[in-house]
Order: structure tokens, then sequence, then C-alpha cells
């Protein structure tokens, strides 16, 4: 008896082990799948919003082309213009259309891409009318596609769409899909086009070693220094710690506790110079002038250091007055990557924030001399671009060597530019959108 239910066992547990053996293996292959899945799906994210974020760039690159009247900036508009093309191109093929080709879409990111191409081996000028022209067009479409790329990244982001889901309503052909919507509107958006073809002004915060000659403070040192500048009661608790090595440069980060809020200030370790100060003051139901909070931050900054400066920009958001000033040298033009930003609260009048880091840590060494007018440079302008008015600025170039310019603020193609150019050769500097 036992031999007999000995022999009817051994099958019945050959076949739980190997159901559950089966079992194991079908759920470690739906994981396995469910990770893959997950992968594509961020795969496909990243691809997506990168295509939004290059066709932006793109239209602001063709936008800067048609306002740039030096042939060597031209050239190296032309390729930064081809590079986003090139890049974008490949990101519409890899978002999972079966269905969807996005074939004008893609037509228009090759033109582009062979265009420039073509312009850059010949050497282009872009005083030519019917380069100009093109790049008009251009530019108009690009700004359709980002448009429409922005809407859809907002469906995206607001649904928490799935890229899966969006190629399944192309495989059943759903017209009520809004990604799917989106993507065919601006694709035969696209279609005229594709048939009709047969600052230095801001500065890159890294290592700098301008201080670095000066004798090192101690954390006691950097807390006074802050006390001093903010005029703080002796009463006032402070603390100073000093960034760790490796950091781009030694200094201290010094926090408290102020009347109008929590204070976090930055100490150079190098000489002890306050590099900045930020409150985290809540305003208050207040009337304070816009005018007199601009006069009061003015006036700050002569009394601790800083005499000669302009006002470059000026605005005001939730009750602070954001002020922007410019370094004044003798000859009256304005050191523009020197900006030392102030904030003041609207409802007391207090200084709230203070940033000078760029004034300490790029100052104004061996600027060569001004060879061209500001009528002789204004000539070189591209005609297409309205010059509202110009400034005798310095700036650094792409090399960090500061050249004497003339800033052109003006219009072009319905945009507003700063166009800097270099008053030592003549030739173009940079352009900046400003709006």
């Amino acid at each position: 008896m036992l031999h007999r239910t000995t022999w009817f066992a051994i099958p019945i547990v050959g076949l739980v082990l190997i159901g559950s053996g089966v079992g194991w293996w079908g759920y470690n292959q739906y994981q396995q799948r469910q990770a893959l899945a997950l992968q594509n799906e961020n795969q496909y994210n990243s691809d997506f919003h990168a295509l939004a974020n290059d066709m932006d760039r793109l239209q602001k690159e063709l936008g800067k082309s048609l306002v740039s009247g030096d042939s060597t900036a031209f050239q190296a508009h032309l390729r930064n213009i081809w590079r986003l093309g090139y890049a974008a191109e490949t990101e519409v093929g890899k978002l999972p259309f079966d269905l969807m080709p996005m074939h004008n879409t893609q037509k228009f990111l090759s033109v582009v891409s062979h265009q420039t191409d073509t312009w850059m081996d010949t050497g282009a000028s872009p005083a030519r009318a019917d380069v100009h022209n093109k790049l008009e067009q251009m530019y108009s479409q690009a700004g359709n596609l980002s448009q429409s790329l922005a809407r859809i990244q907002g469906q995206v982001l607001s649904n928490q769409v799935r890229w899966q889901a969006v190629n399944q309503a192309l495989l059943k052909n759903q017209r009520d899909n809004q990604v799917v919507d989106g993507f065919r509107r601006m694709d035969t958006a696209t279609t005229a086009f594709v048939e009709s073809q047969d600052s230095p002004s801001s500065l890159q915060r890294g290592k700098s070693f301008a201080l670095a000659k000066q004798p090192d403070v101690s954390q006691a040192a950097a807390t006074q220094a802050v006390r001093s500048l903010l005029n703080l009661p002796s009463t006032t608790q402070l603390k100073a710690q000093k960034t760790q090595s490796g950091a781009y440069r030694p200094e201290y980060i010094v926090t408290g506790t102020t009347p109008s809020g929590p204070l976090t200030a930055t100490v150079s370790a190098d000489g002890g110079h306050v590099l900045s100060f930020n409150i985290r003051h809540v305003p208050k139901t207040g009337d304070y002038d816009f005018a007199a909070a601009e006069d009061k931050a003015h006036h700050w900054l002569a009394v601790h250091g800083f005499p000669a400066v302009e006002l470059m920009q000026s605005n005001q958001f939730d009750g602070i007055g954001y002020f922007v000033y410019a370094p004044k040298r003798p000859d009256a033009s304005l050191v523009i990557s020197q900006g030392i930003a102030m904030k003041v609260a609207l409802d007391s009048g207090s200084i709230v924030g203070y940033d000078a880091n760029n004034y300490y840590y790029y100052p104004v060494t061996n600027v060569p001399p001004r060879k061209y007018s500001v009528a002789a440079l204004r000539a070189k302008l591209n005609p297409n671009f309205k010059v509202g008015m110009e400034r005798q600025v310095v700036v650094l170039d792409e090399h960090q060597h500061y050249q004497p310019a003339v800033a052109f603020y003006g219009t072009g193609n319905r945009e507003t530019y700063c166009v800097y150019m270099n008053a030592n050769t003549g030739k173009e500097l940079s352009i900046e959108q400003l709006s």
C-alpha cells in the first residue's frame, strides 16, 4: 500500500514543482517586462522633453541669426542652428509613433540642417536677401512648432501621459487622444513649409583666482563683516561655516536671524568680502514707493563702497523691488558683466538682498582701446535690426577677456535684442534676446 502511495505521490510532487517553477519563471518574466516598460517610458519622456527644449532653442538661434550683421558671428549662429536641428530631428525619430511618422516635421528639420550646412560650406553672408528670407521662414515655422510642443508638453505633464498609451491610441486609430491630436495638428501645420521647399552680460560661475592673493580670514572675521555691513547688534547670533575643500572658491556661509527675517550670507575666505546676502522677508501690506526703493538701493551701494554705478534693470514682484546696477568706469562706460543685484522690501523700504559676486571675482583688467566709434559700429549692424538705444559698455568675451563694446538695443523679427559690438575689433561679440 505504501509503495502504491509513493508511486502516485512522485508524479504529483513533480507536477507541483514544475508548476512552481513555471510560476516563478512567469513572474520573473513579468517583472522584467515591467522594468523594460518603465525604462522605455523614461527614455520616451527624456526624448520628448529634449525635443521641446531643442525646438525652443532652435527658434531662438534662428532669431539671433536674423539680427546678426557680422559674417564670422553669423557662421557661428549657423553652426548652432545645424546642431540643434539635427538633434531635434533625431529626437523626433525616437518617439514611439509607429503609425504617425511625423514626416513633415522631420522634413522641416532636415531642410534646416541641410540648408545651414550649405550656407556654412559656401560662407553665406547675412546681408544676402535670399538667405534672410529663408531664415525668416524657418524662424516662423520653428516658432509654430515650439508653441505646439509647449502645449503638448503641458498635456503630458498635467495628465501624466504614458507614451505606450499614446502608441496604442494610434494603433486603434483613436481620434480623441489629446496628445495624438496635438502631434497631428503640429505635423499638418508644417505641410505648407515643407511643400514650399523644393552676453556676455552674464557670467558662468566657475573658478576665479581674483582674490587668491588676499589674506585668509577667520570665521569670527566673516561673521563680523556681515554684522558690520547690515548694522546688526552684537546680540544677533550668527554662525559661519567654511565651504569644503574642492569648492571652486573658499567661502564662508553665514546664517542667523534679523528683524526682517532669516539671513544667509556668503563671505570670501580670501580678504573677507561680503559677496552676497539674502533675507527671507515676507512682505506685509505696504505702499513704499518703487522709485524711493530704487533710491534706497542706490544710496546703500554708495555708502558701502560702490559710488559709481548706474541702474540697468528694475522690476518688482510679490512686494519686493529688484534692481541691478553696473559699475561705471571713468570713461562713463558700464561694466555689464559686473552687475550688482539689490532687493528692497516694498512694505518697509529695508534692504533684504545683495549680490556682488561678479564685481569681486571678475575685476576689470587689460581692456583694449576703443578703435571704432558708435556710428561706425552701428553701420555694421544688420539693416533689418532697428536700433532704439545704444550705450558704451565693457563686457567679457567667450575667452573671459574684457573687451570695450557698444550695446545696441533694438528689435528684429518682432523680438527685442541687444547686440554687442566689439569697439576694438569692429566684430560682433554676441546677441542677447531680451523678450
